[in-house]
C-alpha cells in the first residue's frame, strides 16, 4: 500500500482587489502666436512710466525752477536773505525741510532752486541782481 501524504496541502484563492482608475491624460490646445489686442501698447506704456519715474528727480528740479520764474514774472512778494537772494533763499528752505523731513522732493527742489540762483550768479554776478548803483 502506498504511503499517504502527511502535510497539509496548501489552498490558493486568488481574490481581485479594485484597481484605481487609469489615468488618461490630454493636452490643453497652446495659446495662439500673436499676442492679444493691446499688449504691445500695453508693454510700451510701462516702459516710458519706468523711464519718467527714474527721472523724478529731474523733472521736479524743472518744476521747482519754472515755478519761480513764473512767481517771479507776476510779481509775487519772495522773500530774500541778504546777498543770496530769492533763489537762493528759497534753494536753502527747500534744502532744510528735505534734510529735517527726510524728503527727497525737498531735495530735489532745492536743487532746481540752486540752479537757478547759482545762474543767476553766473550770468550777472550777483545773486539778487544788485548792481551796485542806488
Amino acid at each position: 500500500m502506498a504511503k499517504r501524504r502527511t502535510a497539509t496541502r496548501t489552498v490558493t484563492r486568488v481574490v481581485s482587489a479594485p484597481s484605481k482608475p487609469a489615468t488618461i491624460r490630454v493636452v490643453a490646445p497652446s495659446a495662439p502666436a500673436g499676442r492679444p489686442r493691446f499688449a504691445r501698447a500695453r508693454g510700451y506704456a510701462r516702459r516710458a512710466g519706468a523711464a519718467i519715474s527714474s527721472e523724478k528727480h529731474m523733472l521736479t528740479a524743472f518744476a521747482a525752477a519754472g515755478a519761480y520764474g513764473l512767481a517771479e514774472r507776476a510779481g509775487m512778494p519772495i522773500p530774500s536773505i541778504g546777498p543770496i537772494g530769492p533763489a537762493g533763499t528759497l534753494a536753502i528752505a527747500a534744502w532744510l525741510y528735505g534734510k529735517t523731513q527726510k524728503s527727497q522732493t525737498g531735495l530735489h527742489l532745492a536743487t532746481g532752486l540752486g540752479c537757478v540762483a547759482i545762474n543767476r550768479l553766473a550770468a550777472t554776478g550777483t545773486v539778487v541782481g544788485y548792481d551796485g548803483e542806488e
